[in-house]
């Protein structure tokens, strides 16, 4: 006779855990998707240029209004770090992205269930010939 409540709650605590965990898995699979596409994005017009200017900037933050991210979240690691350092043809260029990802659930005041890294990198060979590509 107990047997069937029993069961019953046992199945929705089941159902529950089940739902959750598929919520944080697909949502992080997601997002760890965005920003590997956007790694890519980076580093190959790293490799037009040469290094990290302001066309790349430009498109970070794009990507970060459209997929609600805070650009303050992400953490970038450049080669070449500065625009002084620029690789040319046949060099290798770089980029590497962190970002704290963060899945919550607002019942009994569980406000963060799961919590770790994204961590996205890419690289890409330098097409930079100086005087090629002349941008005013």
């Amino acid at each position: 006779m107990i047997e069937k409540p029993v069961m019953f709650v046992f199945i929705v605590i089941l159902l529950v855990f089940f739902l959750t965990g598929g919520v944080v898995v697909i949502g992080g699979v997601m997002k760890w998707y965005q920003i590997s596409t956007q790694t890519h994005i980076i580093v190959n017009t790293m490799a037009r240029y040469g290094y990290y200017n302001g066309t790349c900037e430009d498109s970070l933050q794009s990507f970060c209004d459209r997929s609600n991210i805070k650009r303050s979240n992400l953490t970038l690691q450049l080669v070449p770090t500065d625009s002084s350092d620029i690789k040319v043809y046949g060099e290798t260029v770089s980029v590497k992205i962190n970002y704290p990802y963060s899945k919550g659930l607002f019942l009994a005041d569980m406000h963060t269930i799961f919590d770790y890294d994204i961590k996205t990198r890419a690289a890409a060979v330098s097409t930079f010939v100086p005087g090629l590509y002349v941008v005013p």
